[in-house]
């Protein structure tokens, strides 16, 4: 303490103000030690001496271990710039406290709904179309990069991908369904096959035809020699024997011909795509396989071969190629020439699988095939359609729930549409069902041999129909045209009861081509073409001169794909219908 002395002679005590107790710490606090990116949290910073005794009025500096992380205002103020985690420090007369803080990424608003809309929702078997998807919160608000996932009620009618986009495979309706976050919205699509384009009109034959409905008896013929003509008395159109005589070698590709020896069957095209080869399958077994390959003007020779299926026909429109099925169900190509095979369909859970058996064919775009086969979940016997460009497998028809108890055969049709199923249906012999591919019953033909023995084919207004022989009422004894979408009967022409009818001439359409084997109509033994209109008309080509005193020995006629020439087999006349050699009768002119 300090005296001092006035004028007046009174003394003046001044007392000394004691220095500010320093910051002996630094205490950093806050609401929440964690905050979402964007969010703002303000921290709360004590003062104490060393004593304990808060201060206040000192300065305070802050700062962030993480800037990008959060950054820290002077006011002390923290902001969430990125997920992480940093520590604040804030320092006052070099003392630090600090506090540890982790920012979050704001959790997204939930899907609260889910709309949906497309560029078209009706297509045709081939289209594509692009379904957009919009997600909304409960705001109302658009939310983006959400996942979504996409599923097709009906896959074999739409497929769709993970993008939205549908793709049509088959004429039905499907509804294809977006989720997202638990959420889901439908939109349904109805696919329909093309409209087929109108058929050509049937191109006449090169040569004049007999056309007449007169009966011609068959007149002697000698037989002629292996790749030999002779000319039929009646119609004027020479007949060229394919075959050799039993015994003898087989050109080029070597073994002997067999006492039967000659094609498949009348719907079984012998002729490949261009006309350039042609197959044989009986009595031809040679030293390169089980088919034997001719030159399809010359007839001669060329190769031989064994597909890698069980059962195959000629692609319809790839001259080189058959399609072949596997004993699984698979589907596949075959290169004749090269002999390389590659997988179109492929399948898994079958046995036993065949393409008809015997009589199945593909469609006429070569897109289409059925499959019989045995289901191994349950043994049960199955059809199924497969489109082998997309490989995309049809619904199983369940052939005994179907009502078949004795099946013939099974096909996909002409155009590609239906599956035909021909058998003991019903309890009715020879009668046949017709199914949508995915199942669906169109039809059922429940007269027995009405027809029977027939081919699939379009007739001249488009429609797809069914063109064979009857064998009892109504219409007994004649060629019967049906359509496949209603049953529609057109009787074609009179004839005989076991005649087998072919549409293979695929080039031609509007025609269908026969082969009579018994007694009882004009066309007796005949070799002749019938016009898919109704109008009756004819086209005769020649008499086969084949007792067709067994199975063997029936003619069992093909066309051409351009319908001007017609293969058949003929024992010529034999007593014993042996031997039983291929004949083609050409309608080009020579």
């Amino acid at each position: 303490m300090a005296t001092s002395e006035g004028q007046s002679g009174a003394s003046t005590v001044t007392v000394a103000t004691p220095p500010p107790a320093p910051v002996a710490a630094v205490v950093v606090s806050a609401s929440a030690t964690s905050l979402t990116v964007g969010q703002t949290l303000p921290l709360t910073v004590t003062l104490k001496d060393a004593s304990g005794k808060t201060l206040t009025g000192r300065t305070i500096g802050f700062t962030s271990s993480k800037p990008a992380v959060l950054t820290v205002s002077a006011a002390g103020v923290v902001t969430g710039v990125s997920a992480g985690s940093a520590t604040v420090s804030a320092t006052s007369e070099n003392q630090t406290g600090t506090i540890n803080l982790s920012v979050v990424s704001p959790q997204p608003a939930p899907v609260a709904s889910v709309s949906l809309s497309a560029s078209s929702t009706s297509l045709q078997v081939g289209q594509t179309a692009q379904i957009s998807a919009t997600l909304r919160d409960a705001s109302g608000n658009t939310l983006t990069g959400r996942t979504i996932t996409w599923q097709s009620s009906q896959s074999w009618v739409l497929s769709v991908s993970s993008t939205g986009t549908v793709s049509a495979l088959g004429a039905g309706t499907s509804s294809v369904t977006a989720t997202s976050e638990g959420k889901t919205a439908s939109i349904s699509m109805a696919v329909s096959d093309p409209a087929p384009p109108p058929p050509p009109p049937p191109p006449p034959p090169s040569c004049n035809l007999e056309t007449d409905l007169g009966t011609h008896p068959t007149s002697a013929l000698a037989k002629p020699g292996y790749l030999q003509s002779a000319r039929d008395p009646e119609f004027g159109l020479p007949i060229i024997r394919i075959t050799g005589d039993p015994g003898t070698a087989i050109p080029v590709v070597g073994g002997t011909w067999g006492q039967v020896a000659g094609h498949h069957y009348s719907k079984d095209a012998a002729w490949n795509a261009d006309q350039s080869l042609i197959v044989l399958t009986r009595g031809v077994q040679n030293n390169q396989g089980s088919l034997l390959f001719l030159d399809g003007s010359t007839y001669k020779p060329l190769f031989g071969g064994n597909p890698p299926g069980p059962e195959y026909v000629w692609h319809p429109t790839q001259p080189d190629v058959m399609i072949y099925i596997t004993n699984n169900a698979s589907f596949g190509y075959w290169n004749v020439r090269t002999k390389a095979s590659t997988v179109k369909f492929s399948t898994s859970g079958y046995s036993n699988a065949q393409l008809g058996p015997s009589e199945g064919n593909v469609s006429h775009d070569g897109r289409w095939a059925v499959a019989v086969a045995t289901r191994s979940s349950d043994g049960h016997q199955v059809a199924f359609a497969a489109n082998l460009e997309t490989g995309q497998k049809y619904p199983d028809i369940d052939l005994a729930a179907a009502g078949v108890s004795d099946l013939d055969w099974a096909s996909i049709s002409a155009l590609g549409k239906y599956v035909v199923v021909h058998g003991t249906i019903n309890g009715a012999a020879m009668t046949s069902k017709i199914f949508t591919l995915q199942g669906q019953l169109v039809y059922y033909y429940p007269e027995s041999s009405r027809p029977t023995h027939y081919d699939l084919a379009t007739d001249l207004s488009g429609n797809e129909v069914v063109v064979g022989e009857v064998g009892g009422s109504p219409n007994s004894k004649t060629i019967l045209m049906r359509r496949l979408d209603n049953g529609q009967a057109t009787v074609l022409a009179s004839s005989s009861y076991d005649a087998h009818v072919s549409a293979r001439n695929l080039l031609r359409p509007g025609w269908a081509y026969s082969s009579i084997n018994n007694t009882g109509s004009p066309f007796d033994h005949e070799v002749y073409a019938a016009k898919m209109d109704g109008s009756g008309a004819v086209e005769r080509y020649a008499h086969h001169r084949s007792t067709a005193g067994d199975y063997l020995s029936q003619p069992h006629a093909v066309p051409s794909p351009d319908g001007k020439r017609v293969m058949f087999r003929s024992d010529w006349g034999s007593s014993t219908h042996r031997p039983v050699q291929g004949y083609v009768v050409d309608a080009r002119c020579q």
